[in-house]
């Protein structure tokens, strides 16, 4: 079962910044404590003081042939990723590769990154979390995409940098004590939160919109895209632009598709989630297929205990 929105595969890595390679009890800790991602499979990669791991919930067709983290032409690359203009990258990226049909998301990211370096994301379009190793260049390159849909969190000291989809992830194997931010949770209530900031005072997420480079073992995080008009639609009357986010609207629901398994899709009771569930029915309904609604509700006389 697909459920819309679900959080997807696990991407996480290490890189001993002091030179040591990375133990194999530490990869296992880190591995471990992600392993119920691991739904249809997990790798690693490993080479000295790097390592970088990936466990595999297959959603798209194509993510079920498919391996990470993988290397190609001395560039690693572990995902998390659901591109939504495959057929452009595919036309755009034949000199880069051999493009076909049914090439995986992350390849078609590492031939966007080869041949338009940290400037990728500007052409790729989806939800993805994704990180690659430049072994030449001894560089870590990582993005979220342009909303943060796919979560990617950090921790970095002199001696260590780790990354993880999931904070358990880190949490399993920084060897530093535990600090609760305060700050953090307070601003949060008040709609006022730095969003880099968690609840631990040592992790940090890498926030929708924004790259990180690890290079001579220095991290720089920076903003790639800011939401601006692009000034592509021109209407004159009230019911075109109403038309036009209609069309964009069931286009973002039907991106979400792009898998062979059933379709489910949990309900609020609010309008949110009811208006994309409506959509979602009619666009499954002309392919014969079904949505399948879930909802969490109390037991009758339930006393709040």
């Amino acid at each position: 079962m697909f459920f819309i929105n679900q959080a997807m595969s696990a991407i996480f890595g290490i890189i001993n910044k002091t030179g040591k390679p990375v133990e194999e009890p530490t990869i296992q800790k880190i591995r471990d404590s992600l392993i119920h991602r691991a739904v249809d499979g997990s790798g690693a990669w490993h080479s000295d003081n790097i390592f970088l791991g990936h466990h595999k919930l297959a959603i798209t067709p194509e993510q079920s042939a498919e391996r990470l983290p993988f290397e190609m032409n001395g560039l690693v690359i572990t995902s998390d990723t659901r591109i939504d203009n495959r057929d452009e990258l595919i036309n755009r990226l034949k000199g880069e590769m051999p493009v076909q049909p049914e090439i995986s998301d992350a390849s078609l990211i590492l031939a966007a990154y080869r041949k338009w370096d940290e400037k990728c994301m500007d052409h790729i379009e989806g939800e993805f979390a994704f990180a690659i190793w430049n072994k030449k260049a001894h560089t870590l390159f990582c993005a979220v995409d342009h909303i943060g849909f796919r979560p990617l969190f950090y921790f970095d000291t002199p001696s260590v940098f780790i990354f993880s989809s999931e904070m358990k992830g880190i949490f399993a194997v920084k060897e530093t004590p535990n600090v609760f931010n305060e700050e953090s949770l307070i601003e949060y209530f008040f709609r006022q939160s730095d969003m880099t900031k968690t609840h631990n005072d040592e992790i940090f997420a890498l926030c929708g919109g924004h790259k990180l480079v690890v290079s001579h073992y220095r991290v720089d995080v920076e903003r790639y895209w800011n939401p601006q008009p692009p000034g592509k639609y021109h209407f004159k009357k009230d019911d075109e632009w109403a038309g036009c986010l209609r069309d964009l609207l069931f286009q973002s629901v039907e991106n979400r598709f792009r898998t062979n398994l059933p379709v489910g899709i949990g309900l609020s009771g609010g309008l949110d989630s009811s208006s994309i569930a409506c959509i979602a029915g009619q666009i499954l309904e002309k392919r014969n297929q079904t949505l399948y609604s879930f909802s969490s509700v109390l037991p009758q006389n339930h006393q709040g205990d």
